[in-house]
């Protein structure tokens, strides 16, 4: 059986989801070096110290999520190309969509963030390639999976 439009589905996504990989950068080297610089000044609090703490968590989670899902996408479209199992491609692009809805959720809190802090356009910019990607991998995993 042809799976073109799940490949072609695949292929949008995953694209669009490294648009919004690309766009956390410029807003995480943004944030980055003024929190550790607080916490680099004399009599800083524990509070401050913890903050930063939160912050460097919040960076991995902005870099590991979308690389997984990045990865996963890529993997369920070569699954599909080489013909091999499409039901697990499916699940792929299932889980790559449930991770693409995390991110997108944790930039569009930064978005509403950087509002009353600080100029993160890049932020906005992922965020909404973030929810451009969600489409076609739920799509294309819900075709997979309902297709025989």
């Amino acid at each position: 059986m042809k799976r073109t439009s799940e490949i072609v589905l695949g292929i949008i996504g995953s694209v669009l989801y490294g648009f919004a990989l690309i766009g956390v950068f410029p807003s995480l080297f943004a944030v980055i070096p003024s929190m550790y610089e607080a916490t680099l000044q004399p009599g800083v609090s524990f509070a401050v110290i913890s903050m930063a703490v939160m912050v460097s968590l919040l960076v991995i989670v902005l870099i590991v999520l979308p690389a997984v899902g990045l990865a996963l996408g890529i993997t369920g479209t070569s699954f599909l190309v080489k013909e091999k199992s499409p039901k697990v491609a499916g699940a792929f692009f299932l889980a790559a969509g449930v991770l693409s809805v995390v991110l997108t959720s944790y930039l569009l809190i930064a978005a509403i963030g950087s509002v009353f802090y600080s100029d993160l356009g890049s932020t906005v910019f992922s965020a909404f390639f973030g929810l451009l990607s969600i489409f076609p991998f739920f799509v294309s995993g819900i075709m997979c999976l309902a297709r025989k």
